[in-house]
Order: structure tokens, then sequence, then C-alpha cells
């Protein structure tokens, strides 16, 4: 199916690419986090289901996701909610790509759930977040990229708690190169407390 036929498809069924895409990060934390199981041969394990190459290609899909990581998860988790009939290719025995390297940590100046004011522990804001990340990367980063993910960065834990179900540590910690206590933990990776 050509790339635009897959485009209207999905455009005809409501979604836009950037509905689609957009937190896409934010799935694959609650993958890491363990709130996602992909596997259906083996609860338990995070090892995806080897299956051998079909002589025969019979079937059709509204959205193929290549790729099992933050991105990937997040893409697929949305065309399927949205109704489109979604398959994930991933290359690797283990789902996860290289976004569940992240320890089920995630990065937002904000959330629902208020932890930083809850916990008392002053005040962050998208400038702040934006700064820190800048530097971070040593200035190398794309400012209008880092922009959106650091805009995007609440709504995408908010739409986790709200769609994928993760539960959040009551703690927040202060990353590595974050001047603000802003990295969230789920639940389920490090335990409630």
């Amino acid at each position: 199916m050509m790339t635009e036929e897959i485009s209207e498809k999905v455009e005809n069924k409501g979604m836009s690419r950037r509905s689609i895409l957009k937190g896409a990060a934010a799935l694959g934390a609650i993958a890491a986090g363990g709130g996602l199981a992909l596997n259906m041969a083996a609860p338990g394990t995070a090892e995806a289901m080897v299956r051998k190459m079909p002589k025969k290609w019979d079937e059709t899909w509204d959205v193929v996701v290549i790729g099992s990581g933050f991105a990937g998860l997040a893409a697929a988790a949305e065309a399927a909610g949205a109704g489109a009939k979604v398959v994930i290719l991933e290359k690797m025995p283990i789902y996860g790509g290289n976004s569940i390297i992240n320890g089920g940590g995630y990065g937002a100046y904000d959330d629902k759930l208020k932890l930083r004011k809850k916990l008392n522990l002053g005040d962050d804001t998208a400038k702040q977040h934006f700064d820190d990340t800048l530097k971070g990367g040593d200035y190398y980063n794309i400012p209008e990229l880092v922009q959106v993910l650091v805009n995007e960065s609440p709504d995408a834990l908010n739409w986790m708690i709200d769609e994928g179900g993760l539960k959040l540590r009551d703690v927040l910690s202060r990353g590595g190169g974050h001047t603000a206590y802003r990295c969230h933990f789920s639940e389920t990776m490090w335990g409630k407390d």
C-alpha cells in the first residue's frame, strides 16, 4: 500500500498523522515501566513471540508501525484507539527498542497529579525545562524539537495516566542536568515508595 493511501485511510478514520504521533514517547514509558505487555506467548516475560515468516501474505492493516520503542507504541495505541487495525513490527526479540534503557522515568515540568506542589518541591516552568534540556544536550539539540518535547510532555504524561493506566510513585527527582524536580517514575518499575 502506498504512503498516500495509508495517510488517506488514517485520515478517513478521523485521525491525523499528528494526532497519531502526538505524545509518541509516552506509551513507551508505560512499556518500560511494565504497564504494557505485548507478549501473548509467555506472561511475565518481556520477550516478543518469534514466528516463522509466512509463505503467503494475505492480511491487510490500516497502520503498520515499525519498531516498538516509545514512538512506535504510542503511535500504535493512538491508531488502534481511533479504530484502525494496527500491527507493530519489531526486529528484536524483546519489545521497547532503545527506549527501554530509560528505567521507567519520564521528565515533565507539570502533571495532572500536581506532585511538585503536593511534595513542596518548588516551582518549574516550560522555559526552565527547555533551558535544562538544551544545556543537557550541550546545545547540539534542535531548539524547535526541544520546544515540542517540553510543551507536549505534561499532556503525554497525563495521557499515559488516563489512557494507559500509568501509576506514578509519589516522588519526583532531579535527573541529570535538570535544575528542578520533574522526573516522574512508574510504580510498576520501582514500587510504590
